[in-house]
């Protein structure tokens, strides 16, 4: 049986992981600049739009779309990792 110590290093490590997960799907915690979306969903919603438009005649995706793809990406690691973390502990 594991001691009471190890559930609670857990327990707090899990509650850590939960609130940073809340604060980045919310906007919270933000390190884009100005102009981006605060929250992954306006992220991915302003993604989308930037790849429907395009120059008549050429596939075009202008700076701020690839800046938001790599952007998205992070966000998405970022998550990632978090989720890595709460598991294993």
């Amino acid at each position: 049986m594991e001691d009471s110590g190890s559930d609670g290093k857990r327990l707090t490590i899990v509650l850590i992981g939960l609130v940073l997960l809340t604060l980045l799907s919310t906007g919270a915690v933000d390190m884009r600049p100005l102009d981006m979306p605060k929250t992954i969903s306006g992220t991915i919603a302003v993604f989308i739009a930037g790849c429907k438009t395009r120059i008549v005649g050429h596939e075009f995706m202008d700076l701020r779309v690839v800046s938001l793809t790599f952007r998205l990406l992070f966000d998405a690691w970022l998550l990632i990792v978090i989720l890595f973390i709460i598991i294993l502990m």
